[in-house]
């Protein structure tokens, strides 16, 4: 599957950036939504700088301006691939084995997942091939049954990094769990009157 490209006439996909991860142990039963360890890395620049700030549009380029992820680049504070996603699995290991994490998160069944598979298909063979948690489907299913304001989270990010972003998709996840967990998806039917 190739990496989705917003620019048609590129000759590759779009490139990654930045990996920021926020792993918990969510799905467990006896102690759940426990926080195991997070990641933050700045890919080494590919081929340049410059040639990158020429592929993004004017809201990428705001964006990533924005996180600073130019800025560390300029600062050669990046790490090459094969060593984040060295990083990566050796965390991953501690509390796993491959196939057992679920991939959570805003779009991350179109963007990340395939991105991970493109360009870090260590850290993909870590993933559950099944389940992947999409924040932004159950937000948008919450809009229409016209329950946003009373059930949807409004959670701002602690920082500019990706792992804060990963931070916010978590607390959305636990957030919608426990709302779940409390709110009837039916209503019990009506007895009928004797």
């Amino acid at each position: 599957m190739r990496v989705p490209n917003l620019d048609p006439d590129a000759e590759i996909g779009d490139r990654l950036l930045e990996v920021g991860m926020w792993i918990t142990n969510a799905l467990d039963d006896e102690e759940p939504f426990k926080f195991r360890g997070a990641v933050n890395y700045v890919l080494e620049p590919w081929p340049t700088i410059d040639a990158l700030k020429a592929r993004c549009d004017a809201d990428a380029l705001e964006h990533h301006e924005a996180m600073g992820v130019f800025q560390l680049m300029d600062m050669n504070i990046a790490q090459d691939v094969e060593s984040i996603e060295r990083e990566i699995v050796d965390l991953l290991q501690r509390y796993g084995d491959p196939g057992e994490f679920v991939l959570a998160g805003r779009g991350v069944s179109v963007i990340e997942r395939p991105m991970l598979a493109e360009w870090l298909p260590g850290v993909s063979s870590w993933l559950n091939d099944d389940t992947v948690l999409d924040i932004s489907g159950v937000s948008y299913t919450m809009a229409l049954a016209g329950l946003s304001e009373e059930l949807e989270p409004h959670y701002e990010p602690t920082g500019p990094r990706a792992m804060h972003s990963a931070q916010g998709s978590f607390l959305e996840f636990q957030h919608y769990t426990k709302v779940f967990q409390a709110v009837p998806l039916l209503e019990a039917p009506s007895q009928p009157e004797e």
